[in-house]
């Protein structure tokens, strides 16, 4: 039997800045922390604005020993664990790299800390099948 953990959300603007202050310092690596600072300032001003310009679409996602299922109005797809780019999970945000140029994000509040754990054990688990 396969256990499948599965949520819906409507991303708030905090969740959107805090998936793309997530992808950020993921990236900025060793940038000295002035420039750091300031990018991380207007990458707020400008995550802020796109979030208001086009609003992210309630999304449903469901983790299983078999991958990762996301599903919008626009977007629907299926991804087995072999397959995910990475998967991060912050503070905040759960990062899901698809590919290297597609992440998508589930904010930590979906889900409770045991279940975050299971879906964090899954990836890895078929990772190293793999």
């Amino acid at each position: 039997m396969c256990d499948t953990l599965c949520a819906t959300f409507l991303p708030t603007k905090e969740d959107y800045l805090d998936f793309c202050r997530a992808r950020f310092f993921r990236s900025a690596g060793s940038m000295p922390r002035v420039l750091q600072n300031i990018g991380l300032y207007f990458l707020n001003r400008s995550a802020a604005a796109e979030f208001d310009a086009h609003p992210p679409l309630a999304c449903t996602v469901s983790f299983s020993e078999a991958g990762v299922r996301l599903e919008t109005q626009r977007y629907r797809g299926r991804l087995p664990w072999g397959k995910l780019c990475g998967c991060v999970l912050t503070e905040t945000t759960l990062l899901l790299y698809l590919s290297a140029t597609e992440t998508r994000f589930v904010p930590a509040r979906v889900f409770q800390k045991e279940q975050w754990q299971k879906i964090l054990h899954f990836y890895k688990q078929q990772k190293a099948a793999a």
